[in-house]
């Protein structure tokens, strides 16, 4: 298997480095994202044992997996077949898998928010 740095459908060499930097950039950015999610739910863990009250950081550790495989299809597209953009079944499938993971991940967020600020009965204080 061979990597390719610099797509071969490029038309000069200056887009060739702008798209593989783009590529690069979207890749790095997805599995940074992915990482902030991660310690996200591993905080919700330590505020479930400390405080004893249910956050669900399961839910919130698996929910952004879907990230994580758009960032792999994204670099098996850019890395080992040397396009530019993903295919018509890879961009389907990878936005698919990155749009149910943002609205799974959304719920687990607004589920944490509401175990950590919880509602107050009879206004506030």
């Amino acid at each position: 298997m061979s990597f390719n740095y610099f797509p071969v459908m490029a038309f000069s060499k200056e887009l060739s480095l702008w798209s593989s930097l783009s590529s690069v950039l979207t890749i790095l950015g997805t599995i940074v994202l992915w990482i902030t999610f991660m310690i996200m739910g591993f905080i919700a863990k330590k505020y479930e044992l400390v405080l004893h009250k249910q956050t669900d950081w399961q839910f919130m550790v698996i929910a952004p997996s879907g990230i994580l495989f758009y960032s792999l299809i994204s670099a098996y597209a850019f890395l080992f077949k040397g396009s530019i953009k993903m295919n018509t079944i890879e961009t389907w499938v990878a936005y698919s898998l990155f749009a149910l993971s943002a609205i799974l991940t959304l719920m687990g967020v607004y589920k944490f928010h509401n175990v950590v600020n919880p509602k107050r009965r009879g206004g506030r204080q």
